[in-house]
């Protein structure tokens, strides 16, 4: 019901969106563990996964821009104490409101990038998501638990992410990213007055279509 709820509001955002982004990397993941007498773990190992996701953006100004888009991320962690097994593998799908700041590094001498006369940009971003757990493994000493049945907040998780990448301009209407983001959860996963709180950096290489562009060509 949220997923429709949030699709049926991202729809008129697309019909005007002025710029689209695939990306596709990895994740390095962990979670910061806390138990109930406030003691935090340093026993917990990082899990690499796949990370997909496709935004697009209009621009609020001539540097800002606004995003909503959808990702599939894949997270884990694995604990370093030999003695006790103990792994998360964790699946999410979700929606993403992003904010970006882009300033240029290296222009054009000529105008052969028509519009699009920087070389290569900067970009600091910062992106607030609501995701849903699609698959969640917990093993704990050979035991498998499903946690789409944990009575925690596993399947709803909301995260920030910070980060950085660059634009390289690759014709007049398509450029190259490159972007690295930490990302911390805001949402408790544990219960019994237990702390688990995920922790994970992105690492994404895509490609930016600037829509406007194309529809000017197609008007002409």
């Amino acid at each position: 019901m949220r997923q429709s709820l949030f699709l049926t509001l991202l729809f008129p955002f697309l019909l005007n969106a002025q710029s689209i982004s695939l990306d596709y990397g990895k994740s390095s993941s962990s979670f910061i563990y806390k138990n109930s007498n406030g003691e935090k773990s340093d026993n917990i190992s990082n899990k690499s996964g796949d990370i997909l996701s496709i935004k697009y953006s209009y621009p609020l100004s001539s540097k800002f821009d606004i995003g909503l888009g959808l990702q599939k991320n894949e997270y884990g962690a694995k604990s370093l104490d030999t003695d006790n097994n103990l792994s998360w593998d964790l699946s999410y799908v979700g929606l993403n409101l992003c904010f970006d700041y882009t300033f240029n590094l290296l222009k054009l001498k000529d105008d052969s990038l028509s519009d699009n006369k920087s070389l290569l940009s900067a970009v600091i971003n910062t992106n607030f998501a609501h995701v849903w757990l699609t698959k969640g493994i917990q093993e704990i000493d050979n035991q498998v638990y499903d946690l789409k049945e944990f009575d925690g907040n596993f399947n709803n998780l909301m995260k920030l992410e910070f980060g950085v990448g660059l634009l390289y301009g690759l014709v007049d209407n398509t450029s190259l990213s490159l972007s690295y983001s930490i990302n911390r959860g805001l949402t408790n996963m544990e219960t019994a007055n237990q702390e688990l709180y995920l922790f994970a950096h992105h690492i994404l290489f895509g490609v930016v279509i600037d829509l406007k562009q194309n529809k000017n060509k197609e008007d002409e």
